[in-house]
């Protein structure tokens, strides 16, 4: 028996993780991660939908307008990778170059930005302590290390790059 128990193929992952096709599926981590990274952007969607008071959720996460605003700009990657991920398919039927490369980087670009950003208001605050900073610090920390390391993700773009 293989170190993977259970796998009688020797595949790399658990079967779960392989589409019909074959190929190495994007892992759900992934997916949280660029959501993570747009929490801006539907912080604006969920806000825009409210009749009554747009504004007041905004205020309530942003306070200043100016952060918010810098907020939007590591939402840009993770909506990307969204995209690109969300595509992959038609993007690989379409023989669209390498693409896929690019879903570490930008998730790892839009991650350390957040955490600047959080790192920021943290400095700004003079320390005082925010349950909201500290958890959403404490999350973007944790999907770096795991966008880091992840073998899957690297398997994932690694299957993309073989065609």
């Amino acid at each position: 028996m293989s170190k993977n128990s259970g796998s009688f193929s020797g595949l790399e992952f658990p079967l779960h993780c392989y589409g019909e096709d074959g190929r190495v599926k994007p892992p759900i981590l992934l997916y949280l991660t660029a959501f993570w990274l747009c929490k801006a952007l539907l912080l604006t969607l969920i806000s825009v939908s409210m009749r009554e008071n747009t504004t007041a959720l905004l205020t309530v996460f942003y306070p200043d307008v100016n952060e918010w605003y810098w907020h939007l700009v590591p939402a840009l990657p993770g909506l990307v990778v969204a995209l690109f991920v969300s595509f992959n398919a038609t993007l690989r039927e379409r023989q669209v170059g390498d693409w896929l490369n690019w879903v570490k980087p930008l998730l790892l670009f839009g991650l350390f930005g957040q955490m600047a950003l959080q790192v920021k208001t943290i400095i700004s605050l003079q320390g005082q302590f925010s349950w909201t900073l500290s958890v959403s610090l404490l999350i973007s920390i944790i999907a770096t290390l795991y966008i880091w390391r992840s073998r899957r993700i690297n398997a994932f773009v690694r299957d993309a790059r073989d065609d």
